[in-house]
């Protein structure tokens, strides 16, 4: 968080401080749990100041990934008054996708739903258009289970594996996003060399190495188990008997595995 300081007020609630003036912009949280279908509902009090919209949108925010990125929540509901446009603003910015009118009462309301896909969306579409002509470039997903992100020059699209968004946390998200921005902007000649690692490191790129070994593990088809039981994870069943490598380094017909499809 750069605008805001966050103040946990109880196990699901937060105040919310603009820091440089430290003066309180408002309560955020969530509330109505459904453990079943883990779903949750945003809840906000806002104070008195007025403050910017950049403000409003780092609160909304932060309470959203906090409910599906750390708390696991599958999907965050909100209604505001159909007339409540600034609220509506930010929260489709977010990734808060518009859903049907209904009344309450005398006021006429809106409902908003966000899921995971959603937020990740709307996190990738704000990255490249700070560096991207988005008439141009499109964001998309794919069902890929060996890599996390992919630049295609000749379609003007930068994808995410689904199996990635659904295993990795956000900080990783973001990361994979920048790596494959700088591939669009270093054009389909310049690889991983001096010229894509320049823009990379200016777009705030860590050049840490994520693993997707998550993804290969959560939808390999076989599982393998050696006699102690460690387990490996193969999507095509091996040509050769193998055995359990954590138990021996060379090949050892005591540590065999077995393979069981899934």
């Amino acid at each position: 968080m750069n605008l805001l300081t966050a103040v946990k007020t109880g196990p699901l609630y937060w105040d919310f401080y603009v820091t440089e003036e430290d003066e309180f912009l408002g309560s955020v949280g969530f509330e109505n749990f459904d453990l079943e279908k883990r779903t949750c509902h945003l809840k906000f009090e806002l104070g008195e100041a007025d403050f910017t919209f950049d403000h409003y949108l780092e609160s909304f925010r932060f309470v959203t990934e906090n409910a599906i990125f750390e708390r696991n929540m599958t999907r965050v509901h909100v209604a505001l008054p159909i007339e409540d446009q600034s609220a509506h603003n930010i929260l489709v910015r977010i990734g808060y996708l518009v859903g049907r009118e209904f009344s309450q009462g005398k006021t006429r309301m809106r409902r908003y739903s966000c899921d995971r896909y959603d937020l990740v969306r709307a996190l990738a579409e704000a990255q490249m258009a700070e560096h991207l002509d988005l008439n141009l470039w499109t964001f998309g997903w794919d069902s890929a289970k060996r890599r996390l992100g992919v630049c295609k020059y000749d379609q003007h699209l930068i994808s995410l594996s689904r199996y990635f968004v659904d295993l990795h946390p956000l900080d990783d998200i973001d990361q994979v996003m920048r790596h494959e921005i700088a591939h669009a902007l270093a054009g389909p000649k310049a690889g991983h060399g001096v010229k894509w690692k320049r823009i990379a490191t200016s777009l705030g790129y860590h050049h840490k190495r994520i693993s997707g070994e998550q993804i290969g593990n959560a939808t390999a088809k076989l599982v393998g188990t050696c006699p102690n039981g460690h387990t490996v994870y193969r999507h095509r069943k091996p040509k050769t008997v193998l055995s359990c490598s954590i138990c021996s380094t060379r090949f050892d017909r005591r540590y065999l595995i077995t393979w069981t499809a899934r």
